[in-house]
């Protein structure tokens, strides 16, 4: 009987929130493209279920609109101050454990191949740009990618951003839009919480992973240091590639060099 659009700017995404008579609350989401509802269909079908109320629960779907019908999720979206809180990274830890957990881990080398691959391709398309030094790094960290051969895939969430964060007083940190799932090394979760938290805060990541209960081994900051140094690189590339402010221009370089760099870890 009534409806609040919840769409974001930057989302081709549609969601609103509806009301019943009885003033119950539902989430409707449609999707731009059909790749993002089947992954969050997937995800709410298969892997939220372990999360209980930390997720919301799949109610209907149409594979012809592309929408999915939701129960809706108490409180409000993680602000900064949240986000920068221990307590809330130590929560969202122990949620995505139990994510990743909710299906058995499947070894394959598609994941190691595709980054080593990318990784590459940046590399070539920015050589003259990057100076030898960088470019020496970042292909003998390809050739450690593709010497680890075949890594268990899980389940992740694929954007574990404070964006996607609902915190209430009673239940605490909720997981929601799961529209970038998909079954890579659990560790590709951390990549922007590493990029946009933990670099400066460590004590969130010491928070994070006493909530998750395991820490990354040498593989997993391998992993970890070619996706980040995938995403920099794809960051810089824009960057060389348009007209962008030097305050810009100067963050993302930082970005290349701490995830070339051997002191990540």
């Amino acid at each position: 009987d009534h409806s609040v659009d919840l769409s974001r700017a930057r989302s081709p995404h549609q969601v609103r929130r509806l009301t019943t008579r009885a003033g119950t609350h539902f989430i409707a989401k449609w999707f731009d493209d059909s790749t993002s509802y089947f992954r969050s269909l997937d995800a709410m079908n298969h892997h939220t279920i372990p999360l209980g109320t930390q997720a919301p629960r799949l109610i209907a779907h149409d594979d012809r609109l592309k929408a999915v019908l939701m129960t809706h999720l108490p409180g409000e979206v993680a602000g900064d101050d949240t986000a920068r809180d221990p307590v809330t990274h130590f929560q969202v830890g122990k949620l995505l454990r139990q994510f990743h957990e909710s299906s058995t881990p499947n070894p394959s080398a598609q994941a190691t191949t595709d980054l080593a691959s990318g990784l590459s391709q940046l590399t070539e398309e920015l050589e003259d740009d990057l100076g030898q030094v960088l470019v020496a790094e970042l292909r003998e960290l390809g050739m450690q990618l593709l010497d680890l051969g075949p890594q268990p895939l899980q389940p992740v969430h694929g954007g574990i951003r404070p964006e996607h964060w609902m915190v209430d007083e009673n239940y605490g940190v909720q997981l929601f839009s799961f529209s970038s799932s998909q079954y890579d090394p659990w560790i590709k979760d951390t990549l922007d919480l590493e990029r946009q938290y933990w670099r400066y805060q460590p004590e969130l990541k010491t928070a994070f992973f006493a909530g998750y209960g395991k820490t990354s081994s040498d593989i997993d900051a391998l992993l970890l240091r070619g996706l980040l140094a995938e995403s920099a690189l794809a960051s810089w590339a824009e960057v060389v590639g348009g007209s962008s402010p030097k305050k810009f221009h100067r963050r993302v370089w930082a970005e290349v060099e701490h995830a070339a760099g051997c002191t990540l870890f």
